[in-house]
Formats: structure tokens, sequence, C-alpha cells
């Protein structure tokens, strides 16, 4: 999964995506909260993803890209000050919108909002290495130690919460 954490101020987005040598069928998915997708024709990229949105620092994005190895380089402006991420009950894709790595220990749900649950999960994958944390009810146990820019994670939450970075938690308004 990944991320974009510097596209904001672009007339289309899907700019980002243009360095790359795309493939017919080849796609770019993300879950808000129902499954979006775009897929490339040969020409460019068509589906209800580009019709209706943009993409955005606040959801990931799982990308099926059979063309060769590329970087995707971004070249619009972050998203400052970070904003809080909002989870809904189930299974959430969010993208790391922050320009530097936190600890998964440093993310906390903000004033009002209900913390997090025993066994509230969260995983990523990169290339085929997949990992995977769940919630003791005091810290995050498992092999997601930190969230990183430019990689997308799953949360999987038993109660609708927002949650706020390290520094970033007295500087974010609650929703």
């Amino acid at each position: 999964m990944i991320s974009f954490n510097c596209i904001g101020g672009l007339s289309s987005t899907f700019e980002v995506l243009e360095t790359a040598s795309w493939k017919a069928d080849d796609k770019i998915i993300t879950r808000d909260p129902f499954l979006k997708f775009a897929t490339f024709d040969g020409q460019r990229f068509a589906g209800g993803l580009m019709n209706h949105d943009q993409l955005l620092p606040s959801l990931a994005y799982k990308v099926y890209y059979t063309g060769e190895p590329a970087n995707l380089t971004q070249t619009g402006l972050p998203q400052l000050p970070v904003e809080n991420v909002v989870l809904r009950l189930g299974w959430n894709w969010i993208g790391h919108a922050p320009l530097h790595t936190y600890s998964i220990d440093e993310i906390a749900s903000v004033v009002g909002s209900p913390p997090f649950e025993i066994d509230d999960q969260v995983k990523t994958r990169v290339s085929s290495s997949l990992k995977y944390g769940t919630f003791s009810g005091q810290i995050w146990e498992g092999s997601v130690a930190q969230l990183t820019p430019g990689i997308g994670y799953e949360f999987k939450v038993a109660h609708a919460l927002t949650f706020c970075y390290g520094d970033w938690c007295g500087t974010t308004p609650a929703p």
C-alpha cells in the first residue's frame, strides 16, 4: 500500500502517476468508505476514482502495476497542519500525511474520541512483506513499529475514533 503526502495544490493529483510506464489493466484502488478504483486503458486512467475524486494524503492506495520499475515523484504541497485521522467502525485504508516517521505508540485518540480498544489492528504491505499489529490495551504489539511517509495502512477498529500524531496532537482541532 502507498500513500501520497505531498500532492496538495496540484490541478490534478493524478499527475503524480505520470512518471510510471503503466500497462493496460493496471489499477489504483482505495476505500473511502467504499471501494473506488481507476484502471489504465493503455492511454489513460478511467473509472470512478478518476471521475469523482483526487488522490488524498488521508487515504491509502493499493496499486496493481505491471510496467517497468518506477518512482512516483510527488511535487505538490504537504498537508500542513496535519489533520486528525478519522477512522470509521471496521476496516479503514489511511495514508500517512506527516512528512516524517512516527512510532505507532505515538498516535493517540483526540479529546472527546474513544481510545483504541483491545484487539484493534493495523497492517500494511510493502512489496511481498506483510506487517501486522494488534493493540493490547496499553501498546501496539506486532511488526508495525512505526508509521512512515509514502506507506499506506489498514486499521480495523471496534469503534469509530479520531487520532492524532505525537507532537501534532496539541495543534490540530478535535472534530
